[in-house]
């Protein structure tokens, strides 16, 4: 058989594919389509296989020729199957065995790299922010948003039974460090996907900016109750995956906190208006011991590092109680240790526990990230209100305003 005789009977093969998957119900009377406004109906076998041989290895040839036989029309029925599918791995990921959350985590991926129309119908799907849904909460956001799905993965013993197991039964403690950077590294493989494709998607067209900042901000204020509640009993997000979400944060600050000589250039594109115009900075405590004041949003453009800057600032706030609780449990580690001793079964199961913390909590490139942040904050402050430091005794100038 010829190339072009294969090519031909490619293309055919793929236009009555995207025909069947767009209206199965033509071909079969029991094969209807998923309700696309439901976002945890996955019953159809037919969109299961295609999920299946679609996230398996080396199908990006086969994505884009199925895109360019597909109409934005069609995407609910088609592409949104896929999206529901997505989120269900990567929520049902654990830490022993990430094969799924990977391998969707590469089609969505894919997806968006092959079609710049799939960001489009991304971006305004209510899988995004979950626009639409009552009463949602950080747990939906966390479990239903695709982005939010995708970085589910956690060390914490106590919110997954296998970084528990982990913890307990293949961790060398009398040297730890190369299995915690093993997790740390499998944790930090979606994170810098997602970051990658956020990334394109500001590149792509940059009215997109507006939309991953709105994600950002979005997953923020749906947990803007772990500073009051240390996440007892709240419907906020789990530890680890608010841990994650920092993280990711992060990742887009790391062009403008690398280099402290080029602070005082960034210093320049920070409009510190934003914080009186959003309602998550409301009543947030000021250096100055007053509460911030909260006024009506004006609509006012803001550049995209000036809100960046803010919401990370704003999600090292909600993180503090966490790390207050890390640092209440490794008191208890210690005393633990002084009244049992140190070969104690007590001792050794609150010490596996705290190897599990250690992995997020005590990741090397969020206290890095973190020192270099709250270095830029303070520095600007200092940029902001024109104070000459000539000593340490000069900062004091600041906190007296």
């Amino acid at each position: 058989v010829s190339d072009n005789k294969r090519t031909e009977f490619r293309k055919t093969a793929i236009s009555y594919l995207t025909s069947y998957l767009d209206a199965p119900q033509i071909f079969a009377a029991e094969a209807a389509p998923e309700n696309a406004n439901e976002m945890l109906d996955m019953n159809s076998p037919i969109y299961n296989a295609l999920y299946e041989y679609l996230s398996g290895y080396d199908r990006e040839g086969i994505i884009a020729e199925i895109l360019q036989n597909i109409d934005e029309s069609s995407f609910p029925t088609i592409i949104t199957p896929l999206f529901k599918r997505l989120a269900r791995d990567c929520r049902e990921s654990q830490i022993d065995n990430t094969r799924k959350m990977v391998s969707g985590i590469s089609l969505l991926e894919t997806l968006i790299f092959a079609d710049k129309r799939i960001i489009e119908f991304l971006v305004e799907h209510p899988l995004y922010i979950l626009k639409g849904l009552p009463n949602k909460n950080g747990i939906y956001f966390q479990k239903l948003s695709l982005f939010g799905a995708c970085l589910s993965l956690t060390a914490f013993p106590h919110e997954s039974p296998a970084a528990k197991a982990y913890c307990s039964e293949k961790i060398d403690l009398r040297r730890p460090e190369p299995s915690l950077k093993g997790m740390r590294d499998k944790i930090h493989g979606p994170i810098e996907s997602v970051h990658r494709i956020m990334e394109y998607m500001m590149k792509a067209d940059k009215k997109y900016k507006k939309y991953v900042v709105d994600w950002f901000y979005e997953a923020l204020l749906l947990n803007d109750a772990k500073q009051k509640t240390l996440n007892m009993g709240a419907m906020v997000s789990s530890t680890g995956w608010f841990t994650n979400l920092l993280v990711l944060l992060f990742k887009f600050c790391q062009k403008p906190l690398e280099d402290i000589n080029k602070y005082p250039n960034w210093f320049t594109k920070i409009d510190v208006r934003y914080i009186g115009e959003k309602p998550i900075f409301k009543e947030v405590s000021l250096l100055n011991g007053r509460s911030n004041n909260y006024i009506e949003a004006t609509g006012g453009d803001f550049s995209f590092l000036s809100e960046l800057i803010y919401l990370t600032t704003h999600a090292l706030l909600l993180h503090k109680p966490s790390n207050d609780q890390f640092l209440q449990f490794l008191q208890k580690v210690q005393e633990a240790a002084q009244e049992h001793g140190q070969m104690s079964p007590t001792f050794l199961e609150m010490y596996k526990t705290k190897l599990g913390y250690d992995v997020q909590l005590m990741d090397p490139y969020i206290l890095n990230q973190t020192l270099k942040l709250l270095t830029f904050d303070a520095l600007f402050i200092i940029h902001a209100f024109d104070v000459p430091v000539k000593a340490i005794e000069d900062l004091e100038k600041i906190f007296e305003l």
